[in-house]
């Protein structure tokens, strides 16, 4: 499941958020919980209460700020609705640096998904029309290709945090039809696969620059 938050507007003064607002709590610090704070009115003067309320614990707030910026930010608690605006729990990566936070005021647009799970040797023999009887060679080089194509799906996500990042379905289906293409196509390389319209079309808007948590 994922939904469109609607248009905001990042505010580097911490606390409450106006309306059309999306803020920390407090100043960010790097491997630290923090709450991310949106307010119920998008910029536009949109009620966006309905669709916040729907956001839970696991879920990924996505923001997309100054056509350049993206960022995953992972809730990890339940959600507080403080009336005017939402609270969300999160915690802060290890890599935040001043740089990956948008500049006060820039336009946002906000997205939040259910995560999934990365895809696994059931879901490559299935594409590739494999059966169950395969040898033990073929399905070892469909797990290492899994497994490779899983890191690199990881990379080009940039910034790839274990502790707090989860696929979307995008990223799983990503590294599913890279993984295909890695076994159909073992002599090309990798920099070629990615280029796949299927792979470039799932990882569109899914490069990170900066991150919220």
């Amino acid at each position: 499941m994922s939904a469109t938050l609607g248009a905001y507007e990042w505010s580097t003064t911490r606390g409450t958020p106006t309306a059309g607002q999306v803020t920390y709590a407090s100043d960010p610090v790097p491997g630290y919980a923090n709450t991310l704070r949106i307010s119920e009115t998008d910029r536009d003067g949109n009620s966006r209460a309905a669709v916040l309320a729907t956001i839970d614990t696991g879920d990924v707030i996505t923001i997309v700020a100054e056509r350049s910026g993206r960022s995953i930010g992972y809730v990890t608690g339940s959600k507080t609705d403080s009336g005017s605006y939402y609270s969300f729990p999160i915690t802060i990566r290890q890599f935040y640096g001043s740089d990956y936070e948008p500049s006060d005021e820039a336009d946002l647009s906000l997205y939040f998904s259910t995560p999934v799970e990365w895809p696994d040797q059931e879901a490559l023999t299935r594409v590739l029309n494999f059966t169950d009887d395969q040898d033990d060679v073929m399905l070892a080089n469909i797990d290492s290709s899994l497994a490779s194509a899983i890191e690199v799906i990881k990379g080009q996500r940039g910034y790839w945090d274990e502790t707090n990042d989860v696929p979307t379905a995008n990223l799983s289906s990503a590294a599913l039809r890279l993984a295909q293409l890695m076994l159909l196509e073992p002599d090309t390389s990798v920099e070629s696969l990615l280029r796949d319209a299927a792979v470039r079309a799932y990882m569109t808007g899914k490069h990170r620059r900066f991150a919220v948590a």
